[in-house]
């Protein structure tokens, strides 16, 4: 019995080393292995500063264990990209077992030095897995972009900023009580977590249509699949004003993906044919003095869009949309009210649309004064000056942050009227600008809020600007 036994288990034994001899024996070169992409992009890369981690899954379909001989990185730029090979960083790897049915994943990362041009160069490796006779490859791609970096900018003394280069700003820009701050078209301020611009002096900011000035947070990536940072509100501080400034104005000038956009204390604020949106808090919010607005876009905030505490403002031929979807949003598109010293809050708007995804999207305390003329307005009771919003604003607007024949949220909007829109072709008022925030000519015939309509195309691609 007892030897029996002892045979049995010598058999079992043998079986167990024969399946792990026959593995081995079975890692051939003839199976390719599968990539779940064939490219990987990196997007725009700006200089010194590492890009997020992209990855890729190489799958192993076959029934038969696959036994990779050799993985080499091969890239132009030396020491740009870096990858790590199941676990493993360098640049080259050997011996890398994926068993049937199973996968690895190979990660990817990249900073470029300064280039030679200030234009984007595109940048590429490739990464090359050799099996046997068989050799796979993935193409690795991006763009480099000279980027200057300042951790804090001081402006002391009148200054001029180009629009030569991104400005990566670190921690803060700062406008000295006197001095003035000038933009020129196509500045671009990219802004790191904590970065902010605070304003004792004044800003001059003078971009084009097509070279417009651009102020946000420095990411490229993806939160997740399709939905880019870009897209993302809450990646830096905020814009403020005090009340030391005279008179500062931006024109044709995108702030976007911030916390408290722009606050103002200043004399006087002027924002002509400007975007600002995609904000944690506000995006205009005027505390004291007096602001101008118009042929501009504030939208998608969480507080209120449009906030005026005891100041004066004035819009023009502006779009106030708020259909913010990143959290609960906590105001409307437009309220006006008191400031602390209980001074009430008084806003002239004219030729407005002022929209969003609430039933009642103005607020205006007891105190407060608000004048319309010739407005779209979404609210429950209709005001003197406005015609009253009806109709859903996915009727109304271009894009509305969904992509409907896929059912999908894309997170993208763009708040030109549909011709259908009532307010699209409206008898111009006497602040009527000549073109709208696009430089798309307006007429006796124009529409209400800063743009003017566009049909619907039948597919709607890339992000308002």
């Amino acid at each position: 019995m007892r030897y029996r036994f002892g045979t049995i288990l010598l058999a079992l034994l043998a079986v167990l080393l024969s399946f792990g001899c026959r593995e081995e024996r079975l890692t051939t070169g003839v199976h390719r292995l599968s990539f779940s992409a064939d490219t990987l992009r990196l997007d725009t890369l700006y200089t010194r500063l590492s890009s997020a981690t992209a990855r890729v899954a190489v799958y192993n379909r076959s029934k038969e264990y696959i036994r990779i001989e050799a993985v080499t990185l091969e890239q132009s730029e030396p020491k740009a990209f870096r990858v790590n090979v199941d676990g493993r960083a360098g640049t080259a790897f050997s011996d890398i077992r994926i068993p049937a049915g199973d996968s690895i994943f190979v990660f990817v990362e990249a900073t470029f030095p300064e280039g030679a041009s200030d234009l984007p160069e595109q940048e590429t490796a490739l990464l090359r897995f050799r099996s046997g006779a068989i050799t796979d490859s993935v193409r690795i791609e991006a763009w480099r972009l000279n980027t200057d970096h300042a951790t804090a900018l001081v402006v002391s003394r009148d200054t001029l900023l180009e629009g030569t280069r991104p400005l990566y700003i670190r921690d803060s820009i700062v406008v000295a009580r006197g001095a003035t701050l000038r933009m020129a078209p196509g500045a671009h301020l990219l802004m790191a977590d904590a970065a902010r611009i605070s304003v004792s002096g004044n800003i001059v900011a003078e971009g084009t249509p097509e070279a417009p000035i651009l102020i946000e947070g420095v990411r490229r990536d993806n939160l997740v699949t399709d939905v880019n940072y870009r897209l993302i509100p809450g990646q830096w501080e905020e814009i403020r004003f005090h009340s030391s400034g005279s008179a500062s104005s931006l024109k044709n000038v995108i702030i976007r993906n911030g916390r408290g956009g722009i606050i103002t204390e200043a004399e006087q604020l002027n924002l002509s044919a400007c975007r600002v949106s995609n904000m944690k808090g506000s995006a205009l919010t005027v505390r004291s003095g007096a602001a101008t607005v118009i042929n501009s876009e504030l939208s998608n905030t969480w507080a209120s869009t449009l906030r005026v505490e005891g100041a004066d403002c004035h819009i023009y031929y502006s779009t106030l949309c708020n259909a913010y979807l990143f959290d609960i949003r906590q105001g409307t598109a437009l309220s006006i009210g008191k400031n602390k010293a209980g001074k009430p809050g008084e806003l002239v708007a004219e030729a407005c649309v002022i929209d969003g995804s609430m039933t009642d999207e103005f607020y205006c305390d007891e105190v407060s004064k608000a004048t319309f003329t010739d407005c779209w307005l979404r609210t429950a009771t209709q005001l003197p000056g406005t015609v009253k919003a009806s109709l859903p604003p996915d009727s109304l607007f271009l894009h509305m942050g969904r992509d409907v024949k896929k059912d999908k949220y894309d997170f993208v909007y763009d708040f030109r009227p549909l011709p259908k829109a009532p307010f699209a072709a409206q008898p111009a008022t006497p602040h009527k600008p000549d073109a709208d925030r696009y430089g798309v000519p307006r007429g006796a015939v124009t529409a209400w809020g800063a743009y003017e309509p566009v049909a619907e195309p039948k597919r709607y691609i890339g992000y308002a600007r």
